[in-house]
């Protein structure tokens, strides 16, 4: 199964839009934050930060061209979020949705 933005798991494959569900702010602009490159997608995904706010509906605007996207916060340190859509990739383990996240995970 391809993995899609918001997808949560406890392992995650080691691609570059996996990241640690620690709160994290980040920021996005026209360019890609280096070193995130674009993953495989299918349109309208991006493959980029931009599924993020496309998917979870989290849009704050910073500057022209500009967002922020807040990570969920895992007190245990246990769960990895994706931020862009991947059709090569898969989760494996189990998998929530950042708008609906696994308990004690804010």
């Amino acid at each position: 199964m391809a993995t899609t933005a918001g997808l949560m798991t406890t392992t995650p494959s080691g691609n570059p839009q996996w990241r640690a569900a620690n709160g994290a702010v980040i920021y996005g602009y026209q360019m890609i934050p280096l070193p995130f490159t674009a993953r495989p997608h299918t349109p309208p995904s991006t493959g980029t930060y931009r599924d993020w706010v496309r998917r979870m509906g989290t849009n704050r605007t910073r500057g022209i061209g500009g967002w922020i996207i807040k990570l969920p916060t895992d007190p245990g340190a246990t769960w990895f979020v994706t931020t862009a859509d991947d059709n090569t990739d898969t989760a494996a383990g189990t998998t929530n949705d950042a708008l609906h996240p696994p308990a004690g995970v804010k």
